[in-house]
């Protein structure tokens, strides 16, 4: 019981200590992942890729609007920085905020992302 004891009351004393560090709060607010970035990860609008061909991407948004992107070319605050043509083809897009910004290979099935702040880099799959 003693030891239980004792490890609680580390363990209480290390969250003291802990909770008064900048940014272990709250991490929201640290120079890689700036308190603005949940807000700005909501509204972003997320296309589909349709189809890929001769270096183009037919991308469509939830609001059914289509639009046929070439590399380089921008719409609705994304940029196409690349096409991968493969048996599972990629449309690679970028969005860039003010201190972060978002990397995403769209492809017919999933979307993977890679968000990255400066020189930080995170990355996460899903649909």
């Amino acid at each position: 019981m003693r030891i239980i004891m004792l490890r609680a009351a580390a363990f209480g004393l290390a969250m003291t200590v802990l909770l008064q560090l900048p940014g272990f709060a709250d991490p929201g607010t640290d120079e890689y992942y700036p308190a603005e970035e949940a807000a700005e990860r909501n509204s972003i609008v997320w296309p589909r890729l349709v189809e890929l061909h001769a270096g183009e991407a037919v991308l469509e948004w939830p609001d059914k609007t289509s639009k046929v992107l070439g590399v380089g070319d921008h719409y609705r605050e994304w940029e196409l920085v690349a096409v991968i043509s493969q048996a599972a083809p990629l449309a690679v897009l970028e969005q860039d905020f003010p201190r972060w910004g978002i990397l995403a290979w769209d492809g017919q099935q999933e979307v993977v992302e890679l968000r990255g702040p400066w020189n930080h880099v995170t990355i996460s799959v899903g649909n």
